[in-house]
């Protein structure tokens, strides 16, 4: 057991509190060291008082220590289950003499990326994982010089659909002779859902219903480039259809759209015209099964004309709660003729096929840009006298919201009879044909 210990930069002494050294007796000193890049021999020496007793003569090889490396990682975009390109620069973390060169750089991503088999210029990958953690590796090769450090490096990655929990990079640089010369890690980037995407419908159990989804495309297309295909991914309980008029092409641009594919689970959309920077909505019908849990989600994907790579997507979506032992149909809609800024007569009709009393209130929301006129209950126009309304002579409107009607139900009798029903209501219209949302 050492007593004592003192140290300098270069010298390492230390007493030992009573035996001395004796020949075959082993003699084991742990202690910390901060390395220095290069070759590096260890001396020994054992004293007995003041006079030199054994040498190693300076000849035990010590080890290799390595550069830590400083990795900065970029990526403008990084839509999910994407192929994006990364630029990466690395550079000795400490301002040391005699950085060894790196012709070879080894690039471990976080789970759930994966690198293409040419993933750049200088980037290869086989399909390799490090060890048993399943993370992808790729390698990165100079090409024209003689080292990877102090570069701008340019790869090629696909993103998973959404961010992992651990987002850490790792870099392992090589030398000359392969042997390891460097590491260093990185804090990656998160994966980015595709703006504004959304599934609205009205969630009855067991119905025909219109599904609507909305989302924003934040890059639009190069040169010759077309996004003209819509994927879109439910629950596999949920069947949709997009054939005929059960197709509502709301905002999506040219002719009516090809049904690609549709059914339990999926539905895919050729379009006749190229998708742009923009906010986009459109519709079909679905049969929704009695229930969904919190675990069954949506998808949208946007994908390019040929090469089907996916350019931007929305992963993980939820949708809206089923209600049970309601049976509603679906909605219509319908208005007065009205020019821009004037006020129009908007009509909605559905039916109510059984009796119930799991209504409190039917709730109207207007797009943006449109407001609800309605000032008084003699505003509103409904075709059904059974309907029990809140008892009062204007308790039974709530219009304080301009974007927002409710009509309210009396919650001490609340049965609502089996039959059609219809609200008609005043509105204004927007200003101009620019402030009528594409999403309406």
């Amino acid at each position: 057991t050492a007593a004592g210990v003192a140290a300098t930069s270069q010298t390492l002494a230390s007493t030992l509190a009573d035996v001395a050294v004796e020949p075959g007796r082993v003699v084991r000193l742990v202690t910390w060291v901060l390395p220095t890049a290069g070759i590096n021999n260890w001396r020994v020496e054992t004293f007995a008082g003041q006079e030199l007793s054994n040498t190693n003569d300076g000849n035990s090889v010590g080890f290799a220590p390595v550069l830590q490396l400083e990795p900065v990682l970029q990526a403008q975009r990084s839509p999910p289950s994407t192929a994006i390109e990364v630029q990466l620069q690395i550079s000795p973390a400490l301002n040391l003499t005699g950085v060894p060169l790196v012709p070879e750089l080894t690039l471990i991503a976080p789970p759930g990326f994966s690198f293409p088999e040419i993933c750049g210029d200088l980037c290869s990958s086989r399909g390799e994982t490090f060890g048993s953690t399943g993370q992808a590796v790729a390698t990165l090769t100079s090409v024209g010089t003689t080292t990877l450090l102090d570069r701008a490096i340019r790869f090629v990655v696909v993103t998973p659909v959404r961010t992992p929990l651990v987002l850490l990079w790792v870099i392992a640089a090589r030398g000359l002779a392969g042997q390891s010369v460097g590491w260093g890690t990185v804090a990656g980037f998160k994966v980015n859902q595709m703006r504004d995407a959304a599934v609205h419908y009205g969630g009855i159990a067991g119905a025909e219903v219109q599904v609507v989804f909305v989302f924003s495309l934040a890059l639009g297309p190069l040169d010759d480039e077309r996004f003209t295909i819509i994927d879109v991914l439910t629950p596999a309980s949920v069947t949709m259809s997009c054939l005929d008029e059960d197709l509502r092409q709301i905002s999506l641009p040219g002719a009516r759209p090809a049904c690609d594919q549709d059914g339990a689970g999926r539905m895919r959309l050729v379009l006749t015209e190229t998708l742009q920077a923009a906010r986009y909505a459109f519709g079909a019908r679905a049969t929704l099964p009695s229930s969904l849990s919190s675990t069954d989600l949506f998808a949208i994907m946007i994908r390019k004309l040929g090469a089907e790579a996916i350019v931007d997507a929305a992963f993980d979506l939820p949708g809206w709660p089923i209600a049970s032992g309601l049976q509603i149909t679906q909605p219509a809609i319908a208005w007065s003729t009205a020019a821009y800024g004037e006020r129009s007569t908007v009509t909605v009709s559905f039916s109510i096929q059984n009796e119930t009393s799991a209504l409190l209130a039917f709730s109207f929301s207007l797009p943006a840009g449109f407001r609800q006129l309605v000032r008084a209950p003699g505003d509103i126009k409904s075709s059904n006298a059974l309907l029990p309304l809140l008892r009062g002579a204007s308790d039974w409107v709530d219009a304080s919201d301009p974007s927002r009607l409710s009509i309210l139900l009396e919650a001490t009798d609340p049965v609502v009879a089996a039959g059609p029903y219809r609200f008609a209501f005043p509105v204004e219209m927007p200003e101009t044909a620019a402030a009528v949302p594409s999403q309406n």
